[in-house]
């Protein structure tokens, strides 16, 4: 359960390009996948996995649709005449987030499950400098550091370990970081990230204060 104090309540106000990180899990099959989309002041929104809408258009596998407002913060996502979710959308450090709520059990579709939407803006060290404690859907958890571009895991499920890592800020392009260990991952607001991870599973991390 999420809950905000202060959605956004208009279309317009989303309206930017994200990278995203979508799970769904269709027919107990479950998978993950990063790219973008983009909302326009009129609510349409078209997507494209694994690819930065931002540089170009979609070379395959693209969707598109409506938000459709339901009051309060709470917009219908609509893919044609299908509502494939809901969502809810918030701006964290000028950086807005929109959250996904998904409920598409087409054959082919969205599935159930969650996609996370984080505006497209140059991340930096100040932003992921720090120490940080993530979960999976695998249900493991770790702790590490963050300096630079190097990642040191201390902890993983409970136990201490030492394991050095490394990422590269703004690749494959803007506000994505690319592990050394092949995971994708985003900044969503302040102190929050999604990763995918390298063998497809969901990657969610806070950082410690």
């Amino acid at each position: 359960i999420i809950g905000l104090s202060n959605p956004v309540t208009s279309a317009s106000t989303l309206a930017a390009t994200y990278n995203y990180m979508h799970r769904g899990c269709l027919s107990a099959v479950c998978a993950t996948d990063t790219g973008t989309f983009v909302i326009a002041a009129d609510g349409t929104w078209s997507s494209c996995p694994g690819a930065n809408l931002g540089a170009g258009a979609c070379a395959s596998g693209g969707r598109s649709g409506t938000l459709v407002s339901g009051g309060n913060g709470l917009f219908q996502v609509m893919e044609g005449a299908t509502n494939v979710g809901t969502a809810i959308g918030f701006n964290s450090a000028g950086q807005n987030v929109l959250l996904i709520d998904l409920k598409d059990v087409r054959a082919g579709g969205l599935g159930i499950g969650l996609v996370v939407g984080s505006q497209q803006t140059t991340l930096t060290s100040a932003q992921t400098d720090g120490t940080w404690i993530a979960g999976t859907s695998a249900g493991d958890w770790a702790i590490f550091t963050a300096s630079g571009t190097t990642i040191t895991v201390t902890n993983v499920d409970g136990l201490p370990v030492n394991i050095v890592g490394s990422f590269t800020a703004n690749a494959p392009w803007q506000g994505m970081a690319s592990t050394n260990g092949g995971g994708l991952g985003f900044l969503a607001g302040n102190g929050v990230y999604v990763l995918e991870t390298a063998n497809g599973y969901a990657e969610l991390g806070v950082r410690l204060h």
